[in-house]
């Protein structure tokens, strides 16, 4: 039986929000208003989020132009229909670090992708910037494997974490990366305060926090069948606002102040 409350605020008053298929039904905190899929336990998230993710992988429906661009991409046939969203995100999330974050730290610097999946953006920041020490961290072997397999990095240059961020790890790796990057990860959680605990804790004191999720005041989700389908699926268990990611850090006992910035 999962848990009848708000995993944010703990109050019991949950609203249905949005039906996904027969058995599952994605709820709204009445009192914190932060959206939620129900789970039995959190182990049981593990294993769905990497079943599920790479299923839609390999199933995302892609336009007659972002084929072209896969068809030109030798990658494996379950990554083939993201082919353009790799190199989209790639760039993008790779200007982020190099353009705003890495130009205000002025000595080498210790970087990890937590949830890195195949591995392209810390593939890409490693090979473009000499004086950043990558580690990738990811649950699924199976992704790994494939990243190492379809963009062949020079391994030399890259630590690799098969596990989860957990505590042990929180505690192995004390404030020492100076950037932390979660990207599309979050929204896979459960036990969000302790996931968010844990990435404070390995990053520096002065060091920098990344994080992107899907943006749940999106009107995209109400204008685009396809495009909520993608967004909201049974592996998806949190879904973020600006407020509710600014109480998450609260309940995580985070100071804000003027520290925390957002981009659309």
């Amino acid at each position: 039986m999962w848990r009848n409350k708000c995993r944010l605020c703990d109050s019991n008053k949950l609203l249905k929000y949005r039906i996904i298929d027969s058995e599952n039904t994605i709820y709204k905190c009445e009192k914190c208003e932060f959206v939620q899929l129900p789970a039995k336990s959190a182990n049981e998230l593990d294993d769905l989020a990497n079943e599920e993710s790479i299923k839609q992988d390999k199933f995302r429906k892609t336009t007659k132009a972002d084929m072209e661009i896969n068809n030109n991409v030798k990658f494996p046939k379950v990554m083939r229909n993201l082919a353009h969203v790799i190199q989209e995100d790639t760039k993008r999330v790779s200007k982020v670090i190099e353009e705003l974050v890495v130009p205000n730290i002025d000595k080498d610097i210790k970087f990890i992708d937590i949830g890195s999946g195949y591995g392209h953006i810390g593939f890409s920041i490693g090979n473009n910037n000499s004086n950043i020490d990558v580690h990738l961290l990811e649950t699924s072997q199976e992704r790994i494997e494939m990243g190492i397999s379809t963009f062949k990095p020079e391994m030399n240059k890259f630590t690799f974490h098969h596990k989860l961020l957990d505590s042990s790890f929180g505690e192995e790796y004390y404030e020492y990366f100076d950037i932390t990057l979660s990207f599309h990860v979050l929204e896979h959680v459960y036990d969000m305060v302790e996931f968010i605990k844990n990435i404070h804790n390995i990053t520096k004191n002065g060091g920098y926090i990344v994080l992107e999720v899907p943006n749940e005041d999106d009107d995209l989700q109400n204008l685009s069948n396809n495009y909520e389908k993608i967004v909201r699926f049974t592996a998806h268990v949190s879904y973020f606002t600006k407020n509710t990611l600014l109480l998450l850090l609260e309940k995580a006992g985070i100071p804000i102040n003027n520290n925390v910035n957002f981009m659309k």
